[in-house]
């Protein structure tokens, strides 16, 4: 079991890494994935929370402030 969080969060770092994507709380959901086991529901969840991320963002990107 060990392993394969291991190699959970090795990947999708690797990935953020080669996509220049970065965001620690991204490996940490990959962890909380693959720790829990998968299931479908935890995969709607997760895709619920980014669609629901990436609405909020469109809404409000007038009065946001890029700060990179």
């Amino acid at each position: 079991m060990g392993s394969l969080l291991a190699l959970g969060v090795g990947l999708t770092m690797f990935w953020m890494a080669m996509t220049n994507t970065e965001h620690p709380p991204a490996a940490g959901t990959a962890l909380a994935i693959v720790a829990h086991g998968f299931e479908w529901e935890l995969v709607l969840f997760v895709a619920g929370a980014v669609l629901f991320m990436v609405a909020v963002h469109r809404l409000l990107r007038r009065h946001l402030l890029d700060l990179f």
